[in-house]
């Protein structure tokens, strides 16, 4: 599966989980980023793909030591539930120290606007900030590393393996397969439901974004900022977000149907 079609599905799960479990901002929101961010890392060992080019040097790294154990990319060991628990793990005790947490909040903020969010997406909001996405994420990383403290290194880990695991799973029914049960197995789950880039996987994908979008502006047009001036500008520009939503998909609802002779 493609990289945009692996964020649609991670950003969907993100929204979802937060959605439905009602957590408190300060597990929420590393727990969202880092489910988002996690959909892609998988693929950190392909030099081509999306995450690769945001850190070359790093995935040359993890290519190389990948490439010991398995030549061929989702070979097992980057593509696997092993590989959700292990790197979860890994993350999570990396964030219990504070600048340990600063470090991963600053490269999974740079990954979130690099390579999960769309490119038109990121010149937006780079237009607004006048300052490049890289340096948006890092910062916004660091300060959210800082600001969230309490359950942090929990939600990383868990966020991160639960993300591995939808990219897994998004990859599964390609011809590809993976290698699903590694390190237990080495075999290969393969239905070849379809392949990678085909016009069946693009719109599975666009349905993805589509209700990760409407789901993620219901909540917020719904949820409680505070009764601060920024809260309540939050809340005011989410809900008038919401509205205009309804507004235009009635309208569309709506449209009646022009029949051609």
């Amino acid at each position: 599966m493609l990289a945009r079609h692996h964020a649609a599905f991670g950003v969907l799960t993100s929204t979802v989980v937060v959605v439905a479990t009602h957590t408190h901002p300060s597990v929420a929101v590393p727990a969202g980023v880092s489910i988002a961010v996690g959909s892609l890392l998988p693929d950190l060992d392909e030099p081509d793909s999306r995450v690769a080019r945001t850190f070359p040097l790093l995935s040359s790294r993890v290519s190389s030591l990948v490439k010991l154990v398995a030549p061929k990319h989702r070979g097992g060991e980057s593509h696997s539930l092993g590989t959700a628990v292990i790197v979860g793990t890994v993350l999570g005790l990396a964030s219990l120290s504070e600048v340990g947490r600063m470090i991963v909040g600053a490269i999974f903020g740079v990954l979130l606007l690099r390579a999960v969010l769309p490119r038109t997406l990121r010149r937006v909001i780079e237009t607004i900030a006048y300052v490049p996405a890289f340096l948006i994420g890092a910062l916004g990383g660091v300060l959210g590393a800082l600001l969230f403290r309490h359950g942090t290194a929990l939600a990383i880990g868990v966020g991160t393996a639960l993300g591995i695991i939808v990219h897994v799973l998004t990859d599964l029914p390609t011809n590809s397969g993976v290698a699903l049960l590694w390190p237990a197995s080495r075999h290969r789950f393969a239905p070849r439901w379809f392949s990678t880039g085909s016009t069946t996987e693009t719109i599975v994908g666009s349905v993805a974004w589509v209700l990760a979008i409407v789901i993620a502006i219901h909540a917020m047009s719904n949820a409680h900022f505070g009764t601060t001036p920024l809260a309540s500008s939050l809340h005011v520009v989410a809900s008038k977000l919401g509205t205009e939503v309804q507004r235009v998909a009635d309208a569309v609802l709506r449209t009646p149907t022009i029949r051609t002779s």
